[in-house]
């Protein structure tokens, strides 16, 4: 039973050791690729995630920024109304010249923007 210790066993032991240590190492390459691609997905859906947020908050500020604008364009039409409405009565009072010359660019104005 006591066989003896031959070249051949001992490349056979080491032969094995070595497939061993290949394998290892090449189970832990695997993991080491499978964990690399398993961060950079996750880093994808971090950026994808991120992504949404500035698009949903540009989408609250362009509401902002439309609400804002109709609130001017609102603001801007009692200003022409009352401006209008001054350079009427001061040709009421016979203020002739630039109040005439004002009061026709200003109908003009507001008649082309009617016609837009």
């Amino acid at each position: 039973m006591n066989d003896p210790i031959t070249l051949q066993s001992i490349l056979t032991i080491l032969g094995t050791i070595v497939g061993i240590v290949a394998g290892l190492t090449a189970i832990g390459v695997l993991i080491k690729w499978i964990t690399g691609v398993h961060d950079k997905m996750q880093h994808w859906d971090d950026y994808e995630k991120q992504i949404h947020d500035l698009e949903c908050r540009m989408t609250d500020r362009q509401t902002d920024i439309e609400a804002k604008l109709q609130e001017i364009r609102s603001e801007q039409c009692i200003l022409t109304s009352s401006m209008l409405a001054v350079l009427d009565g001061l040709q009421q009072l016979n203020c002739n010249g630039n109040v005439t010359k004002a009061h026709t660019e200003l109908e003009q104005y507001l008649n082309q923007q009617a016609h837009h």
